[in-house]
């Protein structure tokens, strides 16, 4: 009983202070992070193995294909991987892989999202602020009634008066929530834009071709590739922000200086795939007269090699920096 009222009475003396007891946060310690990180890469080089490889013949090959490719007389795998869906129907195949690849690449950046979050401590400038954590996050049955109390609200209004009705429905830790979800939507769209452009461009000026439609098209399903593949993640953590990390652009991708695991863990994946990508364009004017050989299935091969190596290297990064 006496420890139960002295109990209290701190409880009572904190509260009269103004004093408010935080939450402790269960943080997965990060150390056990970056031993998860060494089995989520495996998995993850699967999934983008089987998007590349597997995936778009599924959906688009046909079995004409296949009766075309018995009667070239084989020559449609390189180097024991299956690109016959490449030869047939790239533009579509192109298509294919980048949304598999873009799937795969949420998954992969929210893991590192988390690996970075434990890394910085809860103290991050992406945190919400004191008045937003002190509200308590809305239930299930509570969430469901504002959704339901805002969509009958927006229904009866004006369309001139839905922009105002709906700031003024919206629960404030609700509103706080879809306001930072479309700012990083709209940095992820710019950055990814962006990248896309001067990838392309780079690939133009480095010999592609632009002659045609097809080829314009098969120049950016490759640019957006290697942009999902490399800088995706990145654009995701790190984003754009008022030109204030504009400089850990150029600190990890040009200076190539990675502070913690993490950015090691954007570094060593894009530089692979670029390279890999630069490397795939060799066998291109080789007279083997192989299928495979068309632009750009030996460069889209390059980058997810390249990608695969870097990703392995970010592993064995990561192992010796933690026993030292």
């Amino acid at each position: 009983m006496t420890k139960q009222r002295n109990k209290g009475q701190q409880k009572a003396i904190i509260k009269k202070q103004g004093i408010t007891e935080q939450p402790t946060e269960a943080r997965i310690p990060s150390i056990n992070l970056r031993t998860k990180y060494y089995s989520i890469v495996p998995l993850h080089l699967l999934f983008i193995h089987f998007t590349i490889y597997y995936l778009p013949g599924k959906i688009i090959s046909s079995p004409e294909d296949g009766q075309a490719a018995a009667a070239a007389g084989g020559g449609r795998s390189m180097i024991g991987l299956n690109v016959e869906h490449l030869v047939h129907h790239p533009i579509r195949s192109l298509l294919v892989i980048n949304l598999g690849t873009l799937l795969v690449q949420l998954w992969f950046t929210n893991f590192l999202r988390s690996w970075r979050n434990s890394l910085v401590g809860p103290t991050a400038s992406h945190e919400p602020s004191t008045s937003e954590k002190s509200q308590p996050l809305p239930d299930k049955h509570r969430l469901a009634r504002q959704l339901k109390t805002l969509f009958l609200s927006l229904i009866s209004a004006p369309p001139s008066e839905f922009p105002k009705r709906l700031a003024k429905e919206l629960d404030p830790k609700l509103r706080s929530l879809i306001f930072r979800s479309t700012l990083l939507l709209k940095e992820a769209l710019l950055i990814n834009t962006v990248i896309l452009l001067v990838i392309t461009a780079l690939l133009v000026l480095l010999g592609a071709s632009a002659s045609s439609l097809s080829q314009l098209l098969k120049n950016l399903g490759l640019a957006c590739f290697l942009g999902l593949l490399g800088f995706f993640p990145a654009s995701l953590l790190i984003g754009w922000n008022q030109a204030r990390e504009k400089p850990n652009w150029i600190r990890i991708f040009s200076a190539f200086q990675p502070k913690n695991e993490v950015e090691v863990a954007l570094l060593f994946p894009a530089f692979g795939a670029c390279f890999g990508t630069w490397l795939g364009a060799i066998p291109i004017p080789l007279d083997w007269d192989r299928p495979w050989q068309a632009w750009p299935i030996t460069c889209l091969v390059g980058a997810s090699v390249g990608h695969a190596i870097g990703s392995i290297a970010s592993i064995i990064h990561s192992a010796s920096s933690s026993h030292s």
